[in-house]
């Protein structure tokens, strides 16, 4: 019989977040283990343990971001290659970017070539979060002291086990009651949800020497030639395996600004969801188009042929939210197409191919329009200056995360870029004016600080001045301006 695999979960509070109850904790110490440890006949020993992150070196807000979240996980857990026997569980307000989701497991980060700390990037399925403001507000309403209630309490308990549940690579399965089922908005699930499925259950018992099962092992999906697929639920999806509907009124648009460019360069990836020309009736889809949902995939064809999906950084566990596209008002998004889970996207050079599908209820999906863009080789154009290409390279975490918070040299990259003067690299100097305006605008718009305003300012008019920012981009660069200019 193969030894359990010891797996320390470290348990931390991440910004200003109203924290859980010593008591609660402690059910949590208590139940989680033995769930892991029956669902997988003891071959995960798990031990939950309480963690205190250094409040003046991860400073974060009621809502977190994607970044907040990897370097908190850095601090719980460290870094490196390999499986990991640590992982790492975070509570925290709510997520920046979807402000109602309850949890998620996050994947890889991303970092270029030259980052001499490999850091947050390179084991996959090591930590995930859990938000009770969300939670708070849907299972307490109208409680002041949201830890009293029963069903926070279960809540909070459910949605640690299922993403700590990704974290073992198990997916989303919906027909039956168990843990990995998506909370619903209505109330908690029943005790007989609080469970593990059987097949769920081979999955797990494979831990000790398989990883696949192993947090830190495979990337998330990646259940390998032993496991049935089947019974770990739902990943993603191959691609070509949902029909297209032909009837459906949806219409998905897919563009770049360029159509040539280098594997480092921070190119934006634009998404339009409208309708169709003459329909006069709005339609109502799952809000889900974001790559980190099963439901929105994209497709990159390599040079050699390959295709491949497109690594998010998170996974979401959301309850079912709607997004009304309505006639001459599309849904519009960018995603920061550049960089992905692990690192850069792009790597072979030569032709590909990009395309999206959104799946939409009935089993279907509508597929977009397929790009077609080269990825430039050294020596190509004056893009492939030396001198630039590091600068590029450095600023690379800070123009993907749109934040300063990974340091000094990554900071001062972004801001020489967006300072450089001349035409020959508008494209990246746009790119880094957009995304320092946006940080900086975030700054100040939360301390009313007027001078970062008014640099917020300069460089958000840089950005929308580019012919080729995009519709989505340049509408917010106007409108943080309109509302950086009411501080002046």
């Amino acid at each position: 019989m193969p030894t359990p695999a010891a797996i320390t979960c470290r348990a931390s509070h991440l910004g200003s977040v109203k924290k859980l109850d010593p008591a609660i904790l402690a059910l949590l110490r208590e139940k989680i283990p033995g769930h892991f440890g029956e669902g997988s006949g003891n071959d995960i020993d798990l031990v939950l343990e309480n963690a205190v992150l250094d409040p003046f070196r991860f400073r974060a807000g009621p809502l977190v971001s994607s970044l907040e979240l990897h370097l908190a996980l850095e601090g719980l857990v460290g870094s490196g290659a390999g499986a990991a026997r640590k992982v790492g569980l975070i509570f925290a307000g709510g997520y920046a970017f979807k402000p109602g989701i309850f949890g998620l497991m996050f994947d890889r980060g991303f970092r270029t070539n030259d980052d001499e700390n490999p850091r947050f990037t390179t084991p996959a399925r090591q930590g995930c979060a859990v938000f009770l403001d969300p939670i708070g507000r849907l299972r307490a309403p109208g409680i002041p002291d949201r830890n009293t209630s029963q069903d926070f309490q279960k809540e909070v308990l459910f949605t640690a086990t299922h993403e700590l549940g990704h974290v073992f690579n198990l997916g989303h399965q919906e027909n039956l009651n168990n843990f990995m089922r998506s909370s619903l908005p209505g109330s908690v699930f029943p005790a007989a949800a609080f469970k593990f499925l059987e097949g769920q259950k081979r999955i797990l018992s494979r831990c000790s020497r398989d990883v696949h099962v192993e947090p830190g092992g495979s990337k998330w999906g990646d259940l390998g030639p032993d496991i049935d697929i089947r019974d770990g639920g739902v990943y993603d999806r191959p691609p070509g395996n949902l029909p297209v509907d032909p009837k459906s009124p949806l219409r998905l648009q897919i563009g770049l600004a360029m159509t040539a460019f280098h594997y480092y360069q921070p190119m934006e990836l634009d998404v339009k969801l409208g309708l169709a020309r003459g329909t006069k009736a709005s339609v109502t889809v799952p809000d889900r188009v974001d790559c980190g949902y099963p439901d929105f995939t994209l497709w990159i064809e390599d040079s050699d042929g390959e295709i491949r999906r497109y690594r998010p950084l998170n996974h979401y566990c959301s309850l079912p939210g709607d997004l009304e596209i309505k006639p001459g008002k599309p849904f519009r998004r960018d995603i920061s197409i550049f960089g992905q889970a692990g690192g850069y996207t792009f790597r072979k050079t030569g032709p590909h191919r990009i395309w999206a599908e959104f799946q939409i209820p009935g089993g279907r999906c509508i597929r977009s329009n397929v790009l077609d863009f080269e990825l430039l080789g050294p020596g190509r154009k004056m893009q492939s200056r030396a001198d630039h290409r590091k600068l590029v390279q450095i600023a690379g975490p800070a123009l993907f995360y749109r934040s300063l918070h990974l340091g000094s040299r990554s900071g001062r990259a972004l801001k020489q870029l967006a300072d450089s003067k001349g035409k020959d690299f508008i494209a990246d100097r746009a790119a880094a004016c957009y995304s320092l305006g946006r940080i900086l605008a975030k700054r100040a718009l939360a301390e009313k600080g007027k001078a970062d305003a008014r640099t917020a300012i300069r460089h958000l008019s840089v950005a929308a001045g580019y012919e080729d920012i995009g519709i989505n981009r340049r509408h917010i660069a106007l409108e943080l301006t309109r509302q950086l200019k009411r501080l002046l």
